[in-house]
């Protein structure tokens, strides 16, 4: 799978796995690369392409990682034989969801928030591992917004 903010492709490409589904407001780029890919078309990575991206502000980024979370849920739902693929290859999307239910457990476990200092300790070694983690909970929270709105 790829996004779209860093994919080329061939026109006729595009037309022929259909193009974006628009009805997606997120993950849409996901769906379409995965349409590819069941036409038999590769994905390759080009290591030497330079990419620059304007990510914006911290709120921008969090809103967007909210967003994402219920393109999750919509793509999991029109792809669900994809399922065990996604939780390999993104594992925020179940796993930070799964944390946030766990939440009231706390009323009985008193220690059970402290079960996300095992991400923490996991991305200590990237830029600023408090606002992933914070990303990664705006994800987890969208997934259960999506899964909340039939339609998505």
């Amino acid at each position: 799978m790829a996004s779209t903010i860093n994919l080329a492709f061939r026109r006729e490409v595009f037309d022929a796995a259909g193009g974006l589904d628009e009805s997606f407001a997120a993950a849409e780029d996901l769906d379409f690369t995965w349409r590819l890919t069941d036409r038999g078309c590769r994905i390759r990575w080009v290591q030497d392409a330079v990419v620059k991206h304007d990510w914006g502000t911290q709120t921008r980024q969090v809103g967007r990682a909210f967003f994402y979370g219920g393109g999750w849920c919509r793509l999991i739902r029109k792809h669900p034989r994809r399922i065990g693929e996604v939780m390999k290859l993104n594992s925020v999307a179940f796993v930070y969801p799964l944390y946030l239910l766990g939440l009231p457990l706390t009323a009985r476990w008193r220690w059970y928030p402290l079960m996300i200092l095992w991400p923490v300790l996991c991305q200590r070694k990237v830029e600023r591992p408090g606002l992933v983690l914070l990303d990664h909970l705006a994800v987890g929270a969208g997934v259960l917004y999506g899964l909340m709105r039939p339609g998505t």
